[in-house]
Parts: structure tokens; C-alpha cells; sequence
């Protein structure tokens, strides 16, 4: 992979974090709340729907304005169609990551940023030589995705041990 490469994909990854700091936001709100035992399942749900919302928002209007913002960046636009979509597992995770640190299960989250991590950097080796950024991006959201199932898994596994 060459450097050209390589930068399209940390333009790419600075996109995310601006697409997800709603998220962040939130998942900073909710974990205080989750850890003292309120309920915040309708602040959840909301924002599950807002970052499906970021998401299909980023896929239409990003690849218009990027060329405009960054016209050395072209081969970017293909890759930020995708890119968008990792908004709703990244906001997931967040979500269920906070649950499960609240009721002191952080072994789980441990777990799933080790899978998560083994299928981003065995994806990023074999995936981005082979199709560049768009290979790169999917690598982003399979693990992205799978970190999610991981934890939505493990906190389901957790209320039907506990009752």
C-alpha cells in the first residue's frame, strides 16, 4: 500500500470521527447514567435512529461536498459512501460498551476490541492491497460490525444470566 493510500484512508477515518461525535457525545452522557441504574433506553433508541440518519446523510451529501473540499482527494468520495455506514455499529457498540461497563463487565468489552482488532488487522493486510480504499473501508466496517454483535451478544448473555 502506498502512501496515497494511506492518506485517503486518514482523511477517511477524520470524516468518521466527525460523523460519530454526536455519538461520543451521548455515549459521555449515558455511561454516568447507566452506572448509577437509570434508564436511558429512549436516549438510546434516539440515537441509534440519529446515526442511521448521519449515516445515510454522509452517504449522499459528503461524496457531493469532498471533491469541493478536497480536490486532490477524488478517489476518497467511493470509499465515504461506505464510511458512512460505520456511524450505526460504532453508536451500537457505544452504546451496549456503556451498558456493559456499567454493570461491571468490561471483560466483554475487552473481548470484543481484541476480535474486533484480529479482523481489522488481518482484513487491513489482505483486503487493502487487493481493492485500496474501498477494501480498507470495508475491512472498518466488518470489524466495526462485528465489535457491535460482540457486545450486543455478550449484554443479551448477561440479563438472561442475571435473572
Amino acid at each position: 500500500m502506498g502512501f496515497s493510500l494511506l492518506g485517503e484512508y486518514a482523511l477517511i477515518l477524520q470524516i468518521i470521527a466527525g460523523l460519530t461525535i454526536i455519538s461520543t457525545i451521548i455515549y459521555k452522557y449515558v455511561l454516568p447514567q447507566d452506572s448509577s441504574g437509570q434508564i436511558t433506553t429512549k436516549l438510546k433508541n434516539i440515537s441509534i435512529l440519529v446515526s442511521i440518519l448521519i449515516a445515510f446523510l454522509g452517504m449522499t451529501v459528503l461524496p457531493l461536498v469532498i471533491p469541493y473540499l478536497f480536490p486532490k482527494f477524488e478517489h476518497v468520495v467511493d470509499g465515504i459512501r461506505f464510511a458512512s455506514f460505520v456511524v450505526i455499529p460504532i453508536t451500537i457498540s457505544m452504546l451496549y460498551i456503556s451498558k456493559l461497563l456499567a454493570s461491571e463487565k468490561s471483560r466483554f468489552v475487552l473481548i470484543s476490541n481484541m476480535i474486533s482488532t484480529v479482523i481489522f488487522f488481518i482484513g487491513f493486510i489482505t483486503l487493502g492491497p487487493l481493492f485500496g480504499i474501498v477494501g480498507l473501508v470495508s475491512v472498518l466496517l466488518i470489524s466495526s460490525s462485528v465489535q457491535a454483535l460482540v457486545v450486543v451478544v455478550a449484554t443479551k448473555y448477561i440479563e438472561k444470566t442475571s435473572t
